[in-house]
């Protein structure tokens, strides 16, 4: 490992010892991205962006002129590369003495982004790492380093060999041995002694390194998956997601050992670890600063979830990308019936599912057919809040009624917020029954102008034929990849707000006086106490982002994988060691949290499902609902001794309900007191999924009775 010159910044050396303390090796090779580099940007907010700081500061001060809105007009410029005058900005160009393209393949590659665009914009040292040159001499020069280019200028060799050793110490940038040699011949002639050692942009020795590569998979979304390293004591040090190539980029890494895993988050693809060894298990990584370890590809498989939907079925990867993000589930037989049509009910249920389960309007309005505290009591009400199915005037929703593809046109239109129709959409997709005047036009035509859904072979779009549950979910998918998430629903005016018990009520206790490790939560955060506890117990450590700040993500849906880890640690991390072989299919032993969730196997906290073949999955990535939760933290209770009331504390919760035992104790325990309803009832939305903040107040309150 090279040392620098002297021990600290700003001192003297020849620019011979200074170039000595790069690194030689040879150039990344990586196709080179310029908009990897933020160019250009206005770091003090004046309005003059970068390259017009440099025109500025490398004019004579009495030839500038500068008009409004940093409009240069003329000055007086010496280039240095040509050893040329100019006074017409037009004629200039701003130069990096290292170019892009040479950072790049010398280090830049493996840097953060925001370490990119210091570099691209580095003003700390004038007339060194930018330079105001001519046009035609910065065209020539290109990206071409000291071994492919001087400038032709005489005289100037040494100037342009000391700032090119400079830039490229202050940034920790490595030099190939062509560059090298032709560096030190440039010094040869008579060089001045003199030079300074740079302030560090990067530190010598801890400079960035990065780990790349592809994911190999099928029929699965790119922007549904994440890649993340892990250091060696088990944190996560860098996080990012995967490009639409499927290629992936874990950039700003500090020297040390890292294991690659890939997240199969929402996509159904289950959680790989990189192997060189058979997928026995992770393979370390070993990376010195600078380094770019290419190649680290990783494939992911999908485990089926349905009986009757293998993976050749047309929809087999929608299918699972739905249900492995709680939109829509299977029968108790193991089966999804694809070919089920779907009710208005159910529509309800998946749109709200989609739109994250938000709260319901206190004044949304109640359905003579729809009983409070019914299957989809909560999701009807919200679509109906929101616009986009208000029923029948009668009074009723009809929640059993099939749709057609007519409701789901109207029904996806509004909830992407009533987008315009694209212009000459009925000649885009032209239908026979799909024409002006018919009812639900606007709305139809919006849908076939999409492709959501595709019309029937005989050039009929068929307004009225039923939707199954197969085309709904593909239909969904699809609108996903148009629309996002939806552009109504996901947050109510202040007037709409309707804050559960669970998410509003705060023990008497002492409020953390230092404040949490995380930067999305801060005093006067809804659970800012609970989760402080949680984070203070190691029973969670967030995510690091960008910069080593940490995060919680307290609106995020919690995963079964990762409730088994919240579990095992609420636990004390207790002594155990996991089976060499997995109790379910779908949890490799080189699952992260293979270790954690056989824990919660062995002490019959969750034994999965029972599969048709007799196998167990666990189906980690599946988000957890409320009544999950319950059932997970009774049975971590040591499941106690208790008789549940014959009248059920939660209007939407039946005696007959399969957790009702664990939710009605859950409630008498004061762990979890519900929503409170306009009607003064109290409801317990069983089916809606568990967020990372309402787990840190469950397991704060559940924790503080033990």
């Amino acid at each position: 490992m090279p040392t620098p010159a002297v021990a600290f910044p700003g001192g003297i050396t020849s620019s011979a010892d200074l170039l000595e303390t790069l690194e030689v090796r040879e150039e990344d090779s990586a196709l080179f991205d310029p908009k990897s580099f933020d160019l250009w940007t206005d770091a003090d907010g004046d309005g003059c962006d970068t390259a017009s700081e440099v025109l500025i500061a490398a004019s004579h001060p009495s030839m500038i002129v500068v008009e409004p809105l940093c409009t240069i007009v003329s000055g007086s410029w010496f280039s240095l590369y040509d050893r040329a005058f100019a006074s017409d900005p037009a004629e200039l160009t701003v130069d990096h003495m290292v170019p892009l393209e040479e950072a790049w393949q010398s280090g830049a590659r493996a840097w953060t982004a925001g370490q990119r665009r210091d570099f691209a914009n580095d003003l700390k040292y004038p007339e060194t790492t930018l330079m105001a040159v001519t046009a035609a001499v910065d065209q020539d020069k290109g990206s071409k380093d000291p071994a492919q280019w001087q400038p032709p200028g005489s005289g100037v060799q040494c100037g342009y060999a000391d700032k090119w050793i400079i830039v490229k110490s202050r940034w920790n940038l490595s030099v190939d041995p062509a560059e090298y040699d032709a560096l030190m011949e440039m010094l040869s002639h008579n060089c001045p002694e003199g030079t300074r050692i740079p302030e560090r942009g990067l530190t010598p020795g801890r400079g960035p390194a990065a780990v790349v590569g592809d994911v190999y998979t099928s029929g699965t979304a790119s922007d549904l998956l994440a890649v993340e390293a892990y250091a060696a004591d088990g944190s996560v040090a860098s996080r990012t997601t995967v490009d639409k190539d499927y290629s992936y980029e874990l950039t700003g890494l500090v020297p040390g050992t890292y294991r690659i895993k890939v997240l199969g988050g929402t996509s159904g693809a289950l959680d790989q670890w990189y192997s060189t060894q058979g997928l026995s298990e992770p393979t370390p990584l070993q990376l010195s600063a600078g380094d770019v370890i290419p190649s680290i590809d990783i494939g992911l498989t999908k485990p089926r979830l349905f009986t009757d939907v293998p993976p050749e079925h047309p929809y087999f990867d929608t299918i699972t990308w739905a249900a492995v993000s709680g939109y829509i589930a299977g029968y108790a037989d193991g089966t999804f019936r694809p070919e089920t049509t779907v009710d208005r009910g159910s529509l309800s249920a998946i749109l709200y599912r989609y739109a994250g389960s938000p709260p319901v309007p206190k004044d949304a309005p109640t359905f003579d057919d729809v009983p409070p505290g019914s299957g989809n009591d909560d999701a009807i009400r919200w679509t109906a809040a929101a616009g986009i199915d208000i029923g029948y005037p009668d009074g009723t929703f009809r929640p059993e009624q099939e749709i057609t593809r007519r409701t789901l046109g109207v029904d996806l239109h509004r909830l992407a917020g009533r987008p315009p129709v694209t212009p000459n959409a009925d000649i885009l997709a032209a239908y026979t029954d799909v024409q002006p005047g018919i009812p639900d036009y606007e709305e139809l035509i919006w849908l076939v102008s999409t492709f959501i859904i595709v019309g029937n072979p005989d050039k009929t779009f068929g307004p009225d034929q039923p939707i199954e549950r197969g085309t709904m979910i593909h239909a969904l998918e699809f609108y996903r990849h148009l629309f996002g998430l939806p552009t109504i629903g996901t947050t109510p005016a202040p007037d709409f707000t309707e804050v559960s018990a669970d998410a509003g009520e705060t023990s008497d206790g002492p409020l953390p006086a230092s404040g949490t490790v995380f930067t999305d939560v801060s005093l006067g955060t809804v659970f800012y106490r609970e989760i402080s506890w949680l984070a203070d117990s190691r029973v969670t450590t967030g995510w690091i982002e960008a910069g080593g700040t940490r995060t919680y993500r307290p609106a995020q849906q919690v995963n079964r994988d990762q409730m088994a880890a919240f579990l095992y640690r609420l636990k004390g991390s207790p002594n155990f060691v996991p089976p060499a072989q997995s109790p379910f299919t779908d949890v490799p032993t080189t699952h992260y949290f293979y270790k954690e969730i056989s824990w919660l196997w062995s002490e019959k906290i969750s034994e999965g499902w029972r599969e048709t073949d007799g196998t167990r999955t666990f189906r980690p990535a599946t988000t957890v609902n409320r009544d999950q939760m319950a059932a997970f933290i009774y049975r971590h209770a040591g499941s106690p001794a208790y008789v549940p009331e014959s009248r059920s504390p939660f209007v939407d919760i039946p005696t007959n309900h399969t957790f009702y035992k664990q939710i009605s104790w859950l409630a008498s325990s004061g762990i979890s007191n519900g929503w409170n309803e306009p009607d003064n009832s109290k409801t317990y939305r069983a089916g809606a999924s568990i967020l990372r903040d309402q787990m840190a107040a469950f397991m704060y309150r559940y924790a503080s009775q033990e």
